[in-house]
């Protein structure tokens, strides 16, 4: 064979030889999804306590942390963290200590794209009073929607292709943080909102004892009350009124919808000659177990109501 066939056939060799080894080679390691989640000084420059979310949709009209529901919502995962410092990542994968609903953990993901956003919600640490410690979050006038609670941390929502055995690590950046829905006056504090009043609707928000006593810290309850047709005509002043109590859920909003400009049934015979004159209360009870406690004795709600607002 002459030394032209020899390279010929060496070099049909070579490929034939590389084309077993790559036809032979092992698959590429799976890389299971996660996500590393941060925030920067420039959103928040102490370190935090509270619970990393992701959130995920294949929706992009609103934002994946809108999406979350108990039945029918978004998927979404979540982890506690202590002591997180700015630019210091959580990783949300599959440790033993992350949680989802409603599919309990990433890999039963199905491939696709989704919109993908990260959120904190932020954990106060209470001494209270019953001598117990616990790290709880502390609403501000958000009546414990933590999606809208002042001092929590959220991402911009992202397009992405996830794939639970092989898109490995994603991070996400906390790049916002809710500010307070109403102005808060100065010196003042969210809590229980600050809603401004109305020619019949009055705020009221007062500093409780009990309830200060019991978290071990400043606990405001609030309230918000409509007045009758003719409250503030002086040929009234020496009138004195009933007074209807009513317990709720969370809102700034006036007792029974009611809206100056008389537009809904209510609110037209409420300011009718028709209608009986008397106050009405609502109380704003936002507290860091629940919005609003219904006024039952744990904590001590129910004394802070009785003894703050009701003669």
């Amino acid at each position: 064979m002459n030394v032209r066939k020899r390279l010929i056939v060496a070099a049909v060799a070579a490929v034939v030889a590389a084309g077993g080894l790559s036809a032979s080679a092992a698959p590429a390691a799976p890389r299971p999804l996660q996500f590393t989640v941060s925030f920067s000084p420039q959103v928040r420059d102490t370190a935090v306590d509270g619970r990393v979310l992701v959130v995920i949709s294949r929706n992009g009209a609103t934002a994946p942390i809108t999406q979350t529901d108990i039945v029918g919502g978004v998927p979404f995962w979540g982890r506690n963290v202590t002591d997180l410092r700015p630019g210091r990542p959580v990783s949300i994968g599959d440790q033993p200590d992350v949680y989802g609903y409603p599919l309990s953990s990433l890999d039963r993901l199905p491939a696709g794209d989704y919109y993908v956003q990260a959120f904190l919600n932020t954990y106060d640490t209470f001494h209270r009073g019953d001598g117990s410690t616990v790290r709880l979050h502390m609403p501000c006038g958000d009546g414990q929607d933590m999606f809208s609670s002042p001092g929590n941390l959220y991402g911009t929502p992202k397009l992405l292709h996830l794939d639970p055995h092989h898109s490995g690590a994603i991070a996400l950046t906390l790049d916002h943080v809710i500010t307070p829905a109403q102005p808060v006056p100065a010196g003042g504090t969210c809590q229980q909102g600050n809603p401004s009043d109305t020619a019949h609707v009055k705020y009221v928000k007062i500093l409780s004892p009990a309830l200060t006593t019991f978290w071990g810290r400043p606990i405001y309850i609030g309230a918000n009350v409509l007045l009758p047709a003719g409250y503030d005509d002086p040929a009234n002043a020496g009138v004195h009124y009933p007074v209807e109590y009513a317990f709720g859920h969370f809102s700034t909003g006036a007792p029974h919808g009611f809206q100056e400009n008389g537009a809904n049934s209510f609110s037209s015979w409420w300011l009718s000659a028709s209608a009986p004159r008397f106050i009405s209360i609502v109380f704003r009870e936002e507290n860091p177990f629940y919005d609003s406690s219904y006024v039952v004795d744990s904590p001590p709600q129910r004394r802070a109501v009785r003894h703050s607002h009701q003669p």
